[in-house]
């Protein structure tokens, strides 16, 4: 290779390097999720760990909750870190917050979940220069009942009088 196709192989490695940086897509936050609750250890310290629900009732506190998740009834523990109640189970080493809990979801829907992290499945708000924010699995998904309510279809748009 001569000195010209040397200079030109390094001009468009440079070029390349540059272009790279600027038309790179942005920086994608998760979305921030706010909890009102972040004490379950005062109680659960002193209750049994495991609850199996067809074992028992559940507690005042969470008597609301019915875990019907794609057919099956699950146990609380199979999303909530039984040693750590102030944490939901994770597949990382560090457990997984309320505030982030799509790790949680990860163990049993590794599919949807790399479809998630590509935004194949999911949602992010944010035009191309704009902050772009990755929403949460439990922001479409209700936690504890993960099928989507059924809703009433819409009329179709009508078509614009003149």
């Amino acid at each position: 290779m001569g000195p010209k196709h040397k200079m030109g192989a390094l001009s468009l490695m440079i070029v390349f390097l540059i272009s790279r940086n600027i038309f790179s897509a942005p920086t994608v936050e998760l979305k921030k999720r706010t909890v009102t609750f972040k004490a379950c250890n005062l109680c659960h310290l002193k209750k049994n760990k495991r609850f199996v629900p067809a074992s028992r009732k559940l507690e005042r506190e969470h008597a609301h909750i019915s875990s019907q998740h794609g057919g099956q009834v699950l146990s609380c523990n199979h999303c909530h870190d039984i040693n750590r109640h102030n944490f939901l189970r994770s597949t990382q080493e560090a457990p997984a917050t309320f505030e982030n809990p799509s790790f949680v979801c990860k163990r049993c829907h590794i599919e949807a979940y790399k479809n998630w992290e590509h935004n194949i499945h999911g949602r992010r708000s944010g035009g191309w220069n704009l902050d772009q924010i990755q929403y949460h699995c439990m922001d479409c998904h209700e936690a504890h009942s993960v099928t989507f309510k059924k809703m009433k279809a819409l009329p179709p748009p009508q078509k614009p009088h003149d």
